[in-house]
């Protein structure tokens, strides 16, 4: 196995405040797997890779303006 010890990990509530997004809305992209999470114990916890993935894979948003 290799894994590195610089592996940053990330709560559930660490996730939540860098996303500013509610847990139900994480758990809700666990379950469609457009993010990945990692139990340990009865504690679930993210890769910071994963939430950056996340975050560069996201669309560019839209912004239209009224004149």
């Amino acid at each position: 196995m290799n894994v590195s010890t610089n592996t940053r990990l990330m709560s559930m509530r660490d996730a939540q405040d860098f996303l500013g997004l509610s847990k139900s809305t994480l758990y809700r992209m666990l379950g469609t797997g457009r993010l990945r999470g990692k139990k340990f114990g009865k504690r679930l916890m993210f890769e910071a890779h994963e939430i950056e993935n996340f975050i560069a894979s996201a669309p560019p948003a839209r912004i239209t303006t009224t004149s």
